[in-house]
């Protein structure tokens, strides 16, 4: 785990602007919105704060208009922790992070919220341990969730606007992820598309899904290129297409190529961790400077042993 009391970078999020001469006459919240991507509703949460939004250096209202050469301030700090998160060591493998964003390299067997079963072992409890020991307020946000047994690359945003921008971005594909996913099986075809639709399943635990109907349930479509066949298992670079609840898992056990270790909708494998599916690839905008980022991480150790020589 990286050295969490060393850190140049903290959770605090203010926007100090020199306001232009175009932007003269503009009310402060739409300039809000226009600039910086503020929501309505997180406009109307920072306002009844203290120092949420100060104009030459005092407390303003968002119907205040704005002339050439002002001084705007803009806080979106969190003044509280997340209540329901109970901060406990564990390990983080840190890729990226910045003043609105960390990206988290997720081990296998760890759960991304707190859960009745797992209250005190998810990714939540250790990123508030690890700012909490930095002595900064954090939220719990996450942008890209991966299942438990899903290893690779999560993205958790820092502050209120980071997340919003994020999550409009997702639902407007701006976010790219891709997979690395060991199947059960030397497959035959090098790429193909799946589409097919996916429901809950009603006479399951309510975490499972299913192929169901174009009436119903929701649609579903998935791309996948064969990387690799050896030792009876098939290494996919897997896109999702749509962002369903175990898209690619329920999808390829479709095919006949379960995921190598997924308990769910194959079988447990001895010598996995988890099941052999690895979000190695994730590309998107940084939410405020809107530079392009992208990032990749290789598979765990325990699912490229599926692929080495006997």
């Amino acid at each position: 785990m990286k050295n969490i009391l060393r850190r140049e970078i903290t959770t605090e999020r203010k926007f100090n602007i020199v306001i232009s001469g175009e932007d003269e006459g503009v009310k402060v919240g739409i300039f809000l919105k226009k600039n910086l991507g503020f929501s309505s509703s997180l406009i109307k949460k920072i306002k009844k704060l203290p120092k949420g939004i100060i104009l030459n250096d005092k407390r303003a209202f968002t119907d205040v208009l704005l002339k050439e050469n002002d001084r705007l301030v803009v806080s979106v700090d969190d003044f509280e922790s997340s209540r329901n998160i109970v901060p406990l060591q564990g390990r983080l493998d840190i890729v990226y992070e910045d003043e609105d964003i960390i990206l988290i390299n997720k081990e296998a067997d760890v759960p991304v919220h707190p859960s009745k079963g797992h209250p005190y072992d998810s990714l939540a409890n250790r990123l508030a341990f690890y700012y909490r020991e930095a002595g900064e307020n954090f939220v719990f946000r996450c942008v890209t969730r991966l299942d438990k047994d899903t290893t690779g690359l999560c993205l958790v945003a820092k502050n209120a606007l980071a997340a919003e921008i994020l999550s409009k971005d997702i639902q407007k594909g701006k976010i790219k992820k891709t997979y690395l996913a060991a199947v059960e099986g030397e497959i035959e075809p090098d790429y193909g598309i799946i589409s097919k639709n996916i429901r809950r399943m009603s006479d399951f635990a309510t975490i499972k899904r299913e192929i169901c109907s174009d009436e119903e349930g929701v649609f579903a479509e998935t791309e996948f290129r064969v990387l690799q066949r050896k030792n009876g298992f098939s290494l996919l670079e897997v896109t999702p297409k749509t962002g369903r609840t175990h898209q690619i898992r329920v999808h390829l056990s479709s095919e006949g190529y379960p995921i190598a270790g997924d308990w769910l909708y194959g079988k447990e494998r001895r010598g996995l961790k988890g099941q052999a599916l690895h979000c190695s690839r994730l590309s998107f905008f940084q939410p405020i400077t809107k530079k392009r980022l992208s990032f990749f991480v290789d598979l765990p150790e325990d699912i490229r042993e599926l692929f080495k020589d006997m």
